[in-house]
């Protein structure tokens, strides 16, 4: 969105999804502001390579639920990169359907900087598609920051699933 330059790792799925950026979602709640729940679909188009920017920036104190639905037919590749700020003491609800088709390729990456007090939530779950990697990277930056993620991977056939995690502590007591 403009004027707003994350911090973004170096990483070949965010290059990627910098030199085709087509499809920009951004969600920007200030602080003492409430929103429903938002879904997000993605499907996925046999021949079809589709990459998508989620920015998702909350304001101190602010509590949101996002659920990303993500499925498909054919063979595809859909890139979808997510990065999120939550300010101090806000949560983050961000649930994640991966049912791509058995031909599909589905790469997703999330970087998230989560605030003193602030707590981050993934839930994932990630079925079928030719190759799938769900990675996330939580950046605790304040004392009492949380990240929490579970995920649950059900392959068949030749699938590949892959659920990278990394989180850095950078503040006491988080």
């Amino acid at each position: 969105p403009e004027g707003y330059t994350p911090e973004l790792p170096e990483h070949d799925l965010w290059a990627v999804a910098n030199q085709n950026n087509k499809n920009t979602i951004v969600i920007d709640i200030p602080a003492g502001e409430e929103k429903e729940p938002a879904t997000l679909n993605f499907e996925g188009i046999g021949g079809t390579f589709t990459n998508t920017h989620i920015y998702i920036r909350l304001g101190a104190g602010v509590d949101f639920t996002v659920t990303e639905n993500h499925s498909g037919w054919g063979a595809y590749w859909r890139n979808t990169v997510l990065h999120a700020e939550l300010g101090q003491g806000a949560k983050l609800h961000h649930h994640r359907l991966i049912t791509d088709s058995d031909a599909a390729v589905s790469t997703h990456a999330a970087h998230i900087r989560v605030a003193e007090g602030a707590r981050y939530e993934q839930q994932a779950v990630i079925r079928n598609a030719a190759l799938t990697r769900n990675e996330l990277t939580a950046d605790l930056l304040g004392k009492g920051a949380d990240a929490t993620i579970n995920g649950v991977l059900l392959g068949s056939g030749e699938s590949t699933l892959d659920q990278t995690v990394l989180i850095n502590h950078m503040a006491p007591d988080c």
